[in-house]
């Protein structure tokens, strides 16, 4: 059964996750959020730091609840992957096109670029190399052509749930 963290509720958890932080264990802010929570899933955050990606939730740019397997869609300005294959290096025009570019050796990332969360990772944990998060994988769309399929990890500031 799912319900809406009480503000009430919200405080205590705050107070009770403070405590837990304070025996050498870090605090999850998502857990104080108004996301959508199930209680089995809050008692298993705060007493074990085992827990499967599917149970794991992070907040995006909105403070909305995003999972894997939801649609996000790039909120940053300026943001380059370097990671992709020379043939993906460029940018892409006001309608969405990519223009590929012989004079950069990265992939200018649109803002409003649509992609799907692949992977959550939990950086409290320190058992991860990954720089930011939320694991986004890009495909082509109608609003973007994307040249080649890509992965590219992004902080919660810089992307928001779209559904």
């Amino acid at each position: 059964m799912t319900q809406t963290l009480p503000p009430f509720t919200r405080l205590l958890l705050s107070l009770l996750l403070l405590a837990h932080s304070s025996l050498g264990f870090t605090t999850r802010p998502a857990l104080v959020s108004s996301c959508i929570w199930q209680p089995t899933l809050i008692a298993r955050r705060i007493s074990s730091l085992k827990m499967s990606n599917d149970d794991f939730f992070l907040l995006d740019a909105n403070d909305n609840c995003i999972r894997v397997g939801q649609t996000v869609q790039v909120i940053a300005k300026n943001l380059k992957a370097f990671q992709v294959p020379k043939t993906a290096y460029g940018s892409f025009n006001e309608k969405g096109e990519f223009i590929p570019s012989n004079s950069t050796n990265y992939l200018k990332i649109p803002v409003g670029l649509v992609g799907t969360i692949t992977k959550l990772y939990d950086n409290d944990l320190k058992r991860t190399s990954a720089n930011y998060p939320i694991q986004v994988q890009f495909v082509a769309t109608d609003q973007h052509d994307v040249p080649v399929p890509f992965l590219m990890h992004f902080q919660s500031k810089e992307v928001e749930s779209i559904e």
